[in-house]
């Protein structure tokens, strides 16, 4: 057996035993959700939404969000099939591709067959710079006329990993916490400054719910929640 296929079996097994340890450490932990209600309440006014989050934490509403058939953008570089395969395996429907390399094209195919799904981006993804967004998230909001639900999340205690974004994972039995802000509505057309406006505040809007979930992780106030994923 060759190094090329020893290496494919490896991350076959590693893609089939993933899911189920990621979601036995997830149901460990004591869950906080903050300001969930926003997130029913948008769905209920507006119909689907788009999921916006940074990469590091992708963690979070990835499991949060499981078994709602969410189509979440995934890198078409093969380091991406790993996390494809886990989040399919929590009933997510992975898209391939980039909202850099490529551009404009992976976002209208996610826009052209996204049907009825909530979708969900990374915009500083998929090389970054972290916590920097892009410009691929307010392009996919104008394709498809949805608000962009921006999501923070947080872990402590945690384990960070030596990646471009600092990912992380929480450590069994963690407090972890998924912080919702107000949605965004980005018009159908807009020059560029004002795209850049509206990325700006995306931006601004991610990284204030990332210090918010932070803040739930380690306030001794609010209540633990058992991890029953959000509805919509």
């Amino acid at each position: 057996m060759g190094v090329n296929t020893d290496n494919r079996l490896l991350k076959g097994l590693a893609g089939q035993a993933a899911p189920l340890v990621f979601k036995t450490l997830m149901m460990t932990l004591r869950w906080r959700l903050v300001d969930v209600h926003k997130d029913a309440r948008v769905h209920r006014e507006h119909g689907p939404v788009i999921w916006a989050f940074w990469h590091a934490q992708m963690a979070f509403p990835a499991f949060q969000g499981r078994n709602r058939g969410v189509r979440i953008l995934i890198s078409g570089h093969p380091d991406g099939e790993l996390v494809a395969r886990m989040v399919q395996a929590l009933g997510y429907d992975p898209a391939r591709g980039s909202s850099t390399r490529g551009g404009i094209r992976a976002l209208k195919e996610l826009a052209r067959t996204a049907g009825a799904q909530d979708l969900a981006i990374t915009p500083d993804g998929p090389l970054g710079p972290p916590e920097r967004a892009q410009l691929g998230a307010i392009l996919l909001a104008q394709l498809t006329a949805r608000p962009l639900m921006p999501l923070g999340g947080a872990a402590y205690p945690r384990k960070t990993f030596n990646s471009w974004d600092r990912a992380f994972l929480p450590l069994p039995f963690a407090r972890a916490a998924l912080a919702f802000g107000d949605p965004i509505f980005v018009p159908r057309r807009l020059d560029a400054a004002a795209r850049e406006e509206y990325r700006r505040r995306l931006e601004e809007e991610l990284n204030r719910l990332t210090r918010r979930a932070e803040h739930a992780c380690t306030s001794s106030r609010g209540k633990d929640l058992a991890p029953s994923g959000v509805q919509p």
